[in-house]
């Protein structure tokens, strides 16, 4: 099993330096905040900095879809320049600019972000601020000044569900904190002249659980996920507006820091291809992700048998809308039994404006839920509140 996940990691790592051959474009926005209804200019940027000839598809009109926390649409990006749509051939050190115009809806207001159906791996966010606010935001507030000095922040983002969820039981409730670092930002020299370096990310996930429900309210155990990871962009040709496939590989430690006896640890060495289908112009999609994994260097003293219960494979399958409901499942066998994990979000704002958080509801019956007890089965029913889904 080893040593088809190594086969995985290495075919996949050298396979990316296929994608260079066709450009993949930088879109740099005019602002990054705007009045509320104004439109949105913005540039892309196709250079090739291989020694192959590239190419790259230009377009009079770009299909782009709008999202915020509450609302998704679709809207139509027009070159300012009134260039012809065609394929140019780029050979070594030539560039393209091309400068497009975006309506912005009225109805569209906070964080914008803004993706391109042609080009699924380009994507930037914009603020859409009230106009009778507007001259007032500018650089006035902590955030703001936060991103001024430290530039690298747009590198950081959210990775696995971020939640609080207290059990049915008190005594198996749980939280969840996730994030994952890019290495090389979307503008970086680096990733301008190698355009898979975008991929390469640090993620660190920890999961605890919490019994709420004894006198000193203790922790009964901690899962600490940190990893190095790649993920892809969209391998599947643009034209396939309703599919795309990602493929993401990677190494990930988890352990509960603990000592002695209760100290558990593991390595996995992972390949998760990723197949998303969309309807066109509608919020609606639906994300099936296998993975498989291989154990290294896991902890024989204190859990040398962890396989027998977590198994070889996960099958995650979501379901969602946009800006409604996701209902997200997630199953796993090994040779002790089959495990199952399901969660349902809602968005809160639906109920109370300006609630931007997400009911939660997440029912497992598992092995190995933690490492602690992995030979346990644990069933339990969970309800709180999602930061992140």
């Amino acid at each position: 099993m080893k040593k088809v996940c190594v086969f995985f990691l290495f075919f996949f790592s050298c396979s990316n330096y296929s994608f260079a051959l066709t450009a993949v474009p930088a879109a740099v926005p005019a602002q990054t905040s705007i009045k509320q209804g104004s439109p949105i200019f913005f540039t892309l940027y196709f250079h090739n900095t291989s020694e192959e000839e590239m190419e790259a598809k230009i377009e009079n009109r770009i299909e782009c879809f709008l999202s915020t926390n509450s609302k998704f649409i679709s809207s139509t990006a027009v070159s300012v320049d009134n260039i012809e749509s065609e394929t140019l051939i780029l050979k070594k050190d030539d560039f393209k600019v091309l400068n497009y115009r975006l309506e912005l809806p009225p109805s569209l207001k906070g964080e914008v972000r803004i993706s391109m159906g042609i080009y699924p791996e380009v994507e930037f966010s914009i603020i859409s601020i009230k106009a009778s606010e507007f001259e007032k935001t500018s650089y006035k507030t902590f955030d703001s000044m936060l991103h001024l000095y430290q530039p690298y922040l747009e590198n950081f983002t959210p990775y696995k569900p971020i939640y609080f969820l207290i059990g049915a039981d008190p005594k198996e409730s749980k939280f969840q904190l996730s994030f994952k670092y890019r290495f090389f930002g979307n503008n970086s020299k680096t990733a301008q002249k190698y355009p898979w370096t975008k991929g390469l990310h640090f993620g660190y996930t920890q999961t605890s659980f919490w019994d709420l429900k004894s006198e000193s309210i203790p922790f009964k155990d901690t899962s600490y996920m940190p990893e190095l990871f790649f993920i892809s962009p969209n391998i599947m040709n643009p034209e396939y507006k309703k599919f795309r496939f990602f493929m993401q590989t990677g190494l990930q430690h988890e352990s509960n820091g603990r000592d002695e006896d209760e100290s558990r640890s593991t390595n996995f060495l992972y390949f998760k291809p990723m197949f998303l289908f969309f309807a066109d112009k509608k919020p609606y999609g639906l994300l099936i992700s296998p993975k498989i994994w291989s154990y290294i260097n896991n902890e024989d003293e204190t859990n040398k048998d962890l396989y027998k219960y977590r198994g070889y494979f996960d099958l995650q399958v979501t379901l969602g809308k946009a800006d409604s409901f996701l209902l997200e499942s997630s199953f796993y066998r090994g040779s002790k039994g089959g495990s199952v994990r399901v969660d349902f979000y809602y968005p809160l704002h639906k109920f109370f404006k300006n609630f931007d958080l997400y009911f939660q509801t997440q029912y497992t019956n598992a092995l190995a839920e933690s490492l602690i007890n992995y030979k346990k089965r644990n069933e339990s029913i969970r309800f709180g509140f999602a930061l992140v889904r």
